[in-house]
């Protein structure tokens, strides 16, 4: 099941971001990503399935993958939940 996060609810899962330069993904996300309804873009296009940043936590145990739109800074936010090896949920990031 699909889970969109609230802003609140994204907001507690950020905690000392650092950037991931190197690596694997923990999980195979994709699937989740596939079945993210339309309506959750808000119009915004993120089927390149391009992922140019990934943020993990130092302060809990969550990791964002950032998956770019056609609308510069605005991302879809896969939210993994690195102690359950699962996406927690996803939220469209808009920093404009």
């Amino acid at each position: 099941m699909q889970n969109r996060l609230t802003e609140e609810a994204f907001k507690q899962t950020i905690s000392s971001p650092e950037k991931v330069t190197e690596g694997e993904p923990v999980i195979d996300f994709w699937e989740y990503v596939e079945l993210i309804p339309e309506e959750d873009y808000q119009g915004h296009d993120c089927s390149e399935g391009i992922v140019e940043n990934v943020y993990r936590m130092t302060g809990n145990h969550y990791e964002h993958v950032l998956i770019n739109s056609n609308t510069e800074k605005v991302a879809m936010a896969i939210v993994i939940d690195l102690e359950a090896t699962k996406v927690a949920g996803h939220f469209l990031l808009d920093l404009r």
